[in-house]
């Protein structure tokens, strides 16, 4: 009996720093897309207007970034994880206005999981080089 507890234990222990180290490494991600923002101090915009998606990439769970009309490329971060951004075949951008996308009150909807709404917390512009730098980060994170 007093074995089976310790088994217990044992099991409930390995399984929590199982856990545990899981989400560690999942907020270690999401970081590297934070501090990439922070230290180059990309510019943060409320909305985009005229926004018309024409491709996005999967960085995470949390970031993505959406191409948009006339070559331009932005930064999304998500206010919260984002089940199946990295591993489904499309995204819709749900707007509440039909040209303009905006922190406030816009999401991403996965289309695997059409259900959920993915809030919009904050854009950012990138340039050319700035998209291959984030895109390389997430090969280099995989």
């Amino acid at each position: 009996m007093i074995l089976n507890k310790a088994i217990s234990l044992l099991i409930i222990s390995l399984l929590v720093v199982a856990c545990s180290t899981t989400h560690s490494n999942k907020d270690k991600r999401f970081k590297i897309y934070d501090n990439y923002i922070n230290d180059n101090k990309l510019e943060s915009l409320k909305a985009i207007s005229r926004f018309r998606m024409r491709g996005w990439t999967p960085l995470d769970n949390r970031h993505l970034i959406m191409s948009s009309t006339h070559r331009k490329s932005y930064l999304l971060t998500l206010k919260n994880y984002c089940q199946d951004l990295t591993t489904t075949t499309g995204i819709v951008p749900h707007q509440a206005l039909s040209n303009t996308l905006d922190t406030k009150f816009d999401s991403i909807i996965v289309l695997t999981q059409r259900h959920l709404k993915c809030r919009i917390d904050t854009i950012h512009i990138i340039d050319k080089t700035q998209h291959n730098e984030l895109t390389a980060l997430r090969k280099a994170s995989l």
